[in-house]
């Protein structure tokens, strides 16, 4: 069944609604079991995807928000130092050598990607998307870390 944009908004909040009451209501909910929680809930919606975490928290409320935002915290081990990293790439330049482990740009062969990247790293498509902007790039980061639910008022650049 198809849906409209409209109507798949209806059904994303319906079913993010769903599993923050379920998480609220379990709270020790294991992370293992959160996708299953959610694919049962989008099937009960007829919904064939399986919601984001951060689609989730933008339909909590803030005090929702403090109880469910560790549960469905992605990789958690990214900013626990209190440290969040940053990659950012600049333009891509031509490179002189020829390393052993680099794929090498003929691993993609219509896209511009730095030697010793593929071109589907999300910090290089993230570099395309934002035409290499450094500062683009930083914000778009800073803005994915807290939509998952990251804390990121220190950050590290690379």
């Amino acid at each position: 069944m198809v849906h409209s944009e409209a109507e798949n908004t209806e059904i994303i909040e319906k079913i993010s609604r769903d599993v923050i009451d379920h998480l609220i209501s379990n709270p020790g909910t294991s992370r293992q079991k959160i996708t299953n929680i959610k694919g049962r809930i989008g099937k009960k919606y007829n919904f064939n995807k399986v919601i984001k975490n951060a689609t989730i928290l933008d339909f909590a409320t803030e005090e929702e928000k403090q109880i469910i935002t560790q549960i469905l915290k992605r990789r958690i081990t990214r900013t626990i130092s209190g440290v969040s990293v940053i990659a950012i790439m600049t333009k891509l330049l031509p490179c002189p050598g020829n390393c052993v482990y680099c794929p090498g740009q003929d691993s993609q062969p219509d896209q511009k990607v730095a030697q010793s990247y593929t071109g589907h790293e999300p910090a290089a498509m993230r570099s395309i998307y934002n035409n290499y902007d450094p500062y683009k790039q930083v914000q778009s980061r800073i803005r994915d870390l807290e939509a998952i639910g990251h804390i990121v008022d220190k950050i590290e650049f690379f």
